[in-house]
């Protein structure tokens, strides 16, 4: 059975709803609560979570307080007191402690919390407001033998762009001296002493960074969304196109229920197209020149230096940089490990990628197409074709030194491969006799076929794979380059099946002489 997830608005969910979705990030759910329970003392430890937009952030915090809700332990000593998403109307600290006040009056049906609420509303003297804000606050909290546990999201957003100077220095005040109160605040930004906004948090925080989700999380969601279970070699084109990313796997499961997996990738426009608000807004919310660099490196694809970057984008290296630095630190941009040589960096969600090149183009990318395709042959693996297997088993028992066959089989891919639709219509068959040839010992042979061929484009992937098998360094986009290693994993799998029978084989040829 299919089921609907509020993507953009998990704050609209029902309790039982948001607790029966949060399939994923337990892990961190079982560190938070950990840090709540050991806020036992005269010193609080806050928490700040930083992460992509979409990666689960609120998701998290509201499963923290549904989860304290029902524990029989925690519940008896912490008040969640959950903030909007966004607050809008927070300009100071005094401010800040009014919003408290009022979501607590809200969550807990106090009437006389209430009417202080819409008193202090009137409070000119910001001195005032904070002092009996806070008053209400820690009085009730006495009153009820429990501690405040403040959920506040959007905090970079808050402290960086709303509060005025010195504001975030007098929060920070309280919260450091306050052992009432603990404040669990999430971010797309990770709080560090480098900016003036950051310097009053810096340290107040115990940090946790949500990171992409790994290939079982993802098969948990899509199960979920799409009421479908699928298993993780299919599931990888998902997980490489979404990053791991919670929210756009699961705007990709949805749209995967009405379609085969097989059809999946290759109908990107029409999801691309059904959630174009929002690929575009997360754009947008980014900086000018961040967003120039950001959309530069989309449309460059591959792993990118920063002088290719600043190359395409018309800036200097310089700018280019530091605005990648900056997407790094915001999560959109992943620094890819330079092994001695010159850092690279790639988009870390790859459908906005697609998105950018397929909004710019006004249509698909031929090497996107080209791609998808690719891995819907590699992937949608539902029977291997009789003529390929036929020609291992044969293979199979041939001495590994008796190389004629293997040439003869690259010969007639060479051959075929030069007819673009046969390239297309015969992908499977191409693809498992590349991996056949490179488990025999061919990788090397097979890739120079492959590279020289017409249409060595549609196969970019397998090009990488049999590069990477015999032993050369590639540099290449990172949803190739993890096409590309599955495929070596292929390989190696093969290499075993093809020991195995001519170990199987050389008892029976001994025994025929």
């Amino acid at each position: 059975m299919v089921k609907t997830t509020l993507k953009y608005n998990p704050a609209f969910m029902k309790e039982s709803e948001l607790i029966d979705t949060f399939v994923v990030r337990h892990e961190e759910l079982e560190k938070l609560v950990a840090v709540v329970r050991d806020n036992s003392g005269e010193s609080i430890q806050h928490v700040a979570i930083s992460g992509r937009r979409g990666m689960g952030k609120t998701m998290l915090v509201r499963r923290l307080a549904y989860f304290i809700k029902n524990d029989e332990e925690l519940k008896k000593k912490w008040q969640p007191i959950i903030f909007g998403e966004e607050s809008y109307e927070v300009f100071t600290a005094a401010e800040f402690w009014l919003e408290a006040l009022g979501h607590l009056a809200h969550q807990s049906y106090d009437d006389n919390l209430m009417t202080a609420y819409n008193v202090l509303g009137k409070e000119s003297d910001e001195k005032r407001l904070s002092d009996r804000s806070l008053a209400h606050l820690t009085n009730y909290a006495k009153q009820h033998g429990k501690r405040l546990l403040l959920i506040v999201e959007n905090m970079d957003e808050l402290i960086g762009k709303q509060f005025k100077k010195g504001e975030d220095w007098k929060l920070r005040k309280i919260l450091s001296n306050e052992p009432l109160i603990m404040l669990v605040c999430t971010s797309v930004l990770r709080f560090n002493k480098t900016t003036n906004a950051d310097k009053a948090l810096w340290e107040l925080f115990k940090p946790i960074r949500l990171k992409p989700l790994d290939q079982d999380d993802c098969q948990n969601i899509f199960q979920r969304v799409s009421g479908r279970k699928i298993n993780k070699l299919n599931l990888r084109p998902v997980h490489i196109v979404t990053g791991g990313n919670p929210r756009l796997l699961t705007i990709i499961s949805e749209f995967a229920t009405d379609i085969s997996i097989k059809n999946l990738l290759g109908k990107l426009d029409g999801l691309v197209d059904q959630h174009t608000t929002y690929l575009k807004s997360n754009i947008e919310s980014l900086a000018a020149l961040e967003r120039k660099v950001f959309v530069t490196l989309a449309d460059l694809w591959n792993d990118s230096t920063s002088r290719e970057v600043a190359d395409a984008a018309r800036i200097s290296v310089n700018k280019a940089s530091t605005n990648l630095l900056r997407l790094v630190n915001k999560g959109a941009v992943i620094e890819v490990a330079a092994n001695g040589k010159q850092k690279s960096y790639r988009i870390a969600e790859r459908l906005y990628n697609i998105y950018h090149i397929m909004r710019r183009r006004g249509g698909e990318s031929a090497r996107v197409k080209l791609v998808m395709e690719f891995m819907n042959a590699l992937y949608e693996r539902e029977k291997v074709s009789d003529f390929v297997n036929a020609v291992s088993h044969e293979a199979c028992s041939v001495n590994q030194d008796e190389r004629t066959l293997h040439y003869l089989l690259l010969g007639e891919a060479k051959y075929v491969l030069n007819d673009r639709d046969f390239a297309r219509e015969c992908k499977k068959d191409i693809i498992d006799l590349f991996i056949f040839a490179a488990a025999s010992g061919q990788a090397d042979e097979a890739a120079k076929v492959l590279e020289r061929s017409e249409n060595a484009d549609i196969y970019e992937p397998l090009l990488v794979a049999l590069k990477l098998e015999a032993g050369k360094e590639v540099r290449t986009a990172k949803e190739i380059r993890d096409v590309a290693e599955d495929i070596v994993e292929m390989i190696a799998e093969k290499r075993r099946t093809i020991q195995e029978r001519q170990a199987r084989q050389r008892p029976r040829d001994n025994q025929s002489l």
